[in-house]
C-alpha cells in the first residue's frame, strides 16, 4: 500500500496536478510518511525538510500544520536512534506552542514524544516528569475518558518510566489498572490490550515473577490460543509490538532456564530487528547481548561463543549511547557476571567490570534502584551472590 502511496504522491508533484502551492507541500509531506514507513529514511528527510521550508515561508514557523511536519522530523531522528535531534526538534515544537491551551492535543503529542526520547537516552527521572505531566493534562481535557486510546497509552507510557526508576509496585499497580479497563473496552485480542499486557509481563520479569510473566507474554502474542508455538506465530508477523512480547517471552524462559526456547525466540527477535534497522543500531545488540546470557547459561561450548558477542555489544553501546547510558551499564554488569561464573584468569577483569557497573549505576540510576542493589550484592559477594543476569 505504502508502494502505491509513494507512486501515486510523487506522479503529482512532479507534474504539479495538486492545485496549489499549500496542497503540493502537504503532498510532499504524505510522501515522506510514505517513505518512512517504508524505512527510506534518507528520502523521508529529504521531503520533510522541503515541507517545512515551504509551509514556514506561507503558513509562518509557528502554523500548527508547519509544526506537525517538525514533530514527524522529530520521529524519523527518534526511528534512526538519533536521539539529541529529535529531542531538539520536539523543544522547538513545544517553545513554539507556548501559548497552546493545556488541552492542546499537538502539545501533548510533542511532550509525550519528548519524554520517550529522554528515556532512549536514559534520562528517566525527566521521561516520568514529563509523561506525569501529558497525563494531568488528559484528565484535564474534558473530551477525553479513561478509555479513549491516547490516556491509555500515555499512562502505559508512565508505567514504563516508573519501571525503569526501578518503581516495579507503582509500575504494575497502574499497568494492572490499565489492563481492566481495557478488557472492558476492547477483547483480548485488540493490540491495545496485548501491548498493555506485554509491559505488565516486563513488571513481572523484574519481579521474580517469571511463571506469571510467561503465562502473560504468551497472552499478549496471542490471546485466544492455546498450545500454539510463539515463534512461528511472530514470524509470520510483521508487527513490531509482537516481536518485543517475544523478547520479553525469551526472558521469561532465561529465567527458568529454558535455554531453547530462549534462544531461539531470541534469534527471531534478532533477525526481525536485523530486517528493519540500521546495522549499528543499539537495539540489536541488545538482542545480541540476551543471545550472549543464553549462551553463558547452556555450558561450556555455548559460553565460548558470548566471548566476542559481549566484547562487540560494549563497544556498541559505549560508542552510541555513552559509558553511562542505562544499557551500557547494564551491559557492563552481564558481562561482569558471565566472566565471573568463568572463574579463573576472568576473575579480575570480572571485578573490575562490576565495580564500574555499580559505580554507574550509582550515579545515574541512584543508590537505592532495584539494579544499583543488585550491582552491590554482587560484589559484595562475587562468589555466591548477584551471578545472575538483570
Amino acid at each position: 500500500m505504502y508502494n502505491i502511496a509513494v507512486s501515486d504522491r510523487e506522479r503529482a508533484c512532479e507534474e504539479g496536478l495538486e492545485p496549489d502551492e499549500y496542497n503540493l507541500l502537504l503532498s510532499i509531506q504524505d510522501l515522506g510518511d510514505a517513505e518512512r514507513e517504508l524505512d527510506n529514511y534518507e528520502a523521508a528527510q529529504k521531503l520533510y525538510d522541503r515541507a517545512l521550508t515551504g509551509l514556514t515561508a506561507i503558513m509562518g514557523p509557528d502554523a500548527p500544520v508547519t509544526l506537525r511536519v517538525r514533530t514527524k522530523i522529530a520521529i524519523l531522528a527518534e526511528n534512526q536512534a538519533l536521539y539529541a535531534a529529535a529531542e531538539e526538534q520536539y523543544n522547538k515544537v513545544i517553545q513554539s506552542m507556548g501559548n497552546a491551551t493545556e488541552t492542546d492535543t499537538g502539545l501533548s503529542y510533542a511532550k509525550e514524544g519528548l519524554a520517550l526520547v529522554y528515556r532512549m537516552q536514559g534520562l528517566y527521572v525527566k521521561s516520568a516528569e514529563c509523561l506525569e505531566e501529558v497525563c494531568s493534562m488528559h484528565k484535564r481535557d474534558r473530551s477525553l475518558n479513561e478509555y479513549n486510546p491516547k490516556v491509555i497509552q500515555s499512562q502505559q507510557n508512565l508505567g514504563i518510566a516508573y519501571f525503569d526508576l526501578g518503581r516495579y509496585t507503582e509500575a504494575e499497580r497502574l499497568l494492572v489498572s490499565i489492563l481492566e479497563r481495557c478488557r472492558e473496552k476492547y477483547d483480548d485480542s485488540h493490540e491495545i490490550t496485548k501491548g498493555v499486557a506485554m509491559n505488565l509481563a516486563m513488571t513481572w520479569v523484574y519481579q521474580g515473577r517469571f511463571e506469571d510473566a510467561e503465562g502473560m507474554a504468551l497472552r499478549a502474542i496471542d490471546p485466544i490460543t492455546t498450545g500454539f508455538d510463539p515463534v512461528k506465530q511472530c514470524t509470520r508477523s510483521k508487527r513490531p509490538y509482537l516481536i518485543d512480547a517475544l523478547e520479553i517471552l525469551a526472558r521469561t524462559h532465561e529465567h527458568l532456564h529454558k535455554n531453547a526456547e530462549a534462544e531461539a525466540e531470541y534469534n527471531v527477535v534478532l533477525q526481525s530487528r536485523q530486517s528493519v534497522l540500521r546495522p549499528d543500531h543499539h537495539f540489536i545488540f541488545r538482542t545480541k547481548e540476551s543471545l550472549a546470557r543464553v549462551y553463558g547459561d547452556s555450558g561450556a561450548k555455548s559460553a565460548s561463543k558470548a566471548f566476542a558477542i559481549f566484547e562487540e555489544v560494549l563497544e556498541n553501546h559505549t560508542k552510541e549511547l555513552g559509558r553511562e547510558h542505562p544499557d551500557t551499564l547494564l551491559s557492563l554488569h552481564n558481562y561482569g557476571t558471565f566472566l565471573n561464573r568463568q572463574g579463573g584468569e576472568h576473575g579480575e577483569k570480572a571485578k573490575r567490570l562490576l565495580e564500574e557497573a555499580f559505580e554507574g549505576r550509582t550515579r545515574v540510576l541512584g543508590p537505592e534502584h532495584p539494579l544499583t542493589l543488585v550491582s552491590k550484592a554482587c560484589l559484595a559477594g562475587m562468589d555466591e551472590v548477584g551471578s545472575s543476569n538483570v
